[in-house]
C-alpha cells in the first residue's frame, strides 16, 4: 500500500508528460531499502523522447518509509 500511494502521489506528473494521442508508456520504479527511489526505467512511446526524461524525473520524486527488503521494483502504467 505504501508504494502503492507513493506512487500515486508522483503519477499526475508523469502523466503530464504525455499527450493524450501519445501512445501508452510504462515503467518500473526500484525503491532502496532506505525508501527513495534508485533507478527509474521506461519502456513504450516515450522512449527516445523528451517526454521520458520528464517521466523519470517526475516518478523518481516518489518516497516511502525504510523497509526491509534490499529494494522492491513496482511497475507503472503512464497515459494521459
Amino acid at each position: 500500500g505504501a508504494i502503492t500511494g507513493a506512487l500515486g502521489a508522483v503519477l499526475g506528473g508523469a502523466r503530464a508528460c504525455v499527450g493524450p494521442d501519445d501512445p501508452i508508456s510504462r515503467a518500473t520504479v526500484t525503491f532502496a531499502s532506505a525508501g527513495n527511489v534508485t533507478s527509474v526505467s521506461v519502456s513504450g512511446g516515450a522512449v527516445g523522447k523528451p517526454a521520458e526524461g520528464c517521466i523519470k524525473a517526475a516518478l523518481s520524486k516518489a518516497k516511502v518509509a525504510p523497509f526491509a527488503e534490499a529494494s522492491y521494483s513496482a511497475p507503472v502504467t503512464i497515459r494521459h
